[in-house]
């Protein structure tokens, strides 16, 4: 177990920027370098030290508080307050010792109050604040007869002090500087352009403090803008070393790595922080983005889909998922996908288009006419508002006027997937299944991967007792494609029944009728599988 001296000299245990904005509670152990904006309360029994930029709006409770900032609030402080030059306190001070610089502001009351914790239980006690504590208690008790005794203590006081510090050397003495002051002292002697001071000076904290990564980062910042990137890194990584879990160093290697283009480094560290942030979307953008263009497609993939379960409405991240699975050709991802994006863009008849499309190639000619009207609603003049209107007729029993919508169409467009798919479904219903295999094949040349073509096509070789195993091979492809159309099922089981296979028949048409227990036909057709099987 670490001993209490020990934790007291482990100093700067973390470094809040002037950037950081915060409200709340604020609790900590050890040493907190503050220089941004706080509001709430904060309450803790280590060192605080409020910098130059520093901003609390804060009741504080602590065990020692270095002020360089603006403080609004009461203070209690365990030890000492020091109130340095560039100082503006707003609220009472309750403390046991209290230091104001020149140049200081203070408006408020001040009390000084004594605790045996004062000098027990914080970081950089000495023997000498011991035996000043016995010099303050005897000196309270207001007897004039010991006041020799008492000038003599403070004396012995002042050689244990000056020379312990001679003698040791050591940074942590309480009396005259903490740790935390001299990593303020650094800070101050960079800016007015003493850099080789302020080095030695953080470099002596830290060879009592290794595993500071607050002084590694403040290193690191030096070496950052004096250029030297051989040892900016060497800080930066041994801050990681040291606190692997310390957001603030994973961002600050982040920028190093990207400065210097190591993209190797950049996509390990992108890695590591979001295991320790799974939320980070700027972070999965910018490691999506770098895997993308390493050619790590699937890796890629994946991160665009963590992003839409954070951000669902992600338009640019949709429309990018859904160009991977088209080329992917995973029909249902590029369904599920278009409709996400057809809710946020209501308005672009492309989009219907493309559902359409491939609600078509899933066998799912419902919604792919649903699809279709909304292309017609967004542009009435287009080539599939003619399809609506062929299939609208077809539908009311009109097959003549049907037949010669699509025929129209096809021959303005001979292209056009949907015109073939209407003239083959026509020509089937009035007994032309000869002509409707030749226009189902069309279909299929224009749209080779079409469940519903597929299944088409396989319907109109057995009504025209055409090649019974290439429908069967039309069927179970369509089948492939989505397993869970009824009627394409239905199809499959005709097929087997033609075959005399009964029993596959029965099976297939069970699987139909589970997925639509209301369709009569299949109940019918199951009756007849039945009886060719007795």
């Amino acid at each position: 177990m670490m001993s209490k001296e020990s934790e007291q000299k482990k100093g700067v245990h973390s470094y809040i920027g002037n950037t950081v904005e915060m409200d709340g509670v604020l609790s900590f152990d050890g040493t907190l370098h503050f220089d941004g904006t706080y509001k709430g309360t904060i309450k803790a029994d280590g060192v605080l030290i409020v910098g130059e930029n520093g901003k609390l709006d804060a009741d504080i409770e602590t065990g020692n508080l270095d002020n360089f900032g603006v403080v609004k609030g009461n203070i209690k402080v365990l030890n000492k307050v020091h109130l340095k030059n560039t100082s503006q306190v707003s609220g009472d001070i309750t403390s046991h010792r209290l230091v104001v610089d020149d140049g200081a502001e203070l408006s408020g009351n001040c009390k000084m109050e004594f605790s045996d914790k004062a000098t027990k239980d914080l970081p950089y006690k000495s023997e000498a604040t011991t035996s000043l504590k016995k010099v303050y208690k005897e000196e309270s008790t207001g007897k004039s007869s010991k006041k020799i005794a008492v000038i003599a203590a403070l004396i012995v006081v002042a050689v244990i002090i000056v020379g312990q510090f001679i003698k040791t050397d050591e940074l942590f003495v309480e009396t005259e500087k903490d740790l935390a002051a001299f990593i303020t002292e650094g800070e101050k002697l960079y800016m007015d352009g003493n850099i080789a001071e302020a080095r030695s000076t953080f470099l002596k904290a830290l060879k009592e403090n290794p595993n500071s990564s607050t002084l590694l980062l403040l290193l690191a910042d030096l070496e950052q803008k004096e250029n030297n990137k051989d040892e900016e890194e060497k800080y930066l990584m041994k801050a990681f070393e040291v606190d692997e879990n310390n957001l603030e160093v994973i961002n600050k290697i982040i920028a190093f790595k990207d400065e210097i283009s190591d993209k190797k480094g950049l996509l390990k560290f992108y890695k590591i922080k979001l295991d320790k942030d799974e939320r980070d979307i700027e972070t999965r953008m910018k490691y999506a983005r770098m895997v993308e263009e390493a050619g790590k497609i699937p890796e890629a993939i994946a991160q665009y889909e963590e992003i839409v379960k954070l951000s669902p409405t992600d338009l640019e991240v949709l429309k990018k998922l859904a160009d991977y699975y088209i080329e992917a050709k995973k029909y249902k991802n590029i369904v599920k996908t278009y409709e996400k994006i057809s809710q946020l863009e209501p308005n672009q008849r492309d989009i219907f288009l493309t559902l359409g499309r491939y609600y078509s190639i899933l066998g799912m000619e419902k919604e792919s006419k649903e699809a279709y009207y909304n292309v017609e609603v967004l542009d009435p003049d287009s080539i599939e508002a003619k399809n609506n209107e062929g299939f609208k007729l077809y539908d009311a029993g009109n097959y003549g006027r049907s037949k010669n919508i699509f025929k129209y169409v096809t021959e303005i467009q001979p292209d056009n997937f949907r015109g073939h798919l209407g003239l083959a479904t026509v020509y089937v219903k009035t007994g032309s299944p000869n002509s409707a295999v030749t226009e189902s094949e069309k279909a299929l040349e224009l749209e080779p991967d079409n469940s519903e073509a597929l299944n088409r096509l396989a319907w109109c070789l057995i009504v025209a007792n055409r090649d019974i195993k290439l429908a069967l091979k039309f069927s179970q492809k369509a089948l492939s494609i989505n397993p869970d159309i009824p009627q394409n099922i239905d199809t499959l089981s005709e097929i087997y029944y033609r075959m005399g296979e009964y029993d596959k028949a029965i099976e297939n048409i069970n699987k139909a009728i589970a997925l639509d227990s209301e369709n009569s036909y299949y109940q019918t057709q199951l009756a007849k599988f039945q009886q060719a099987a007795r």
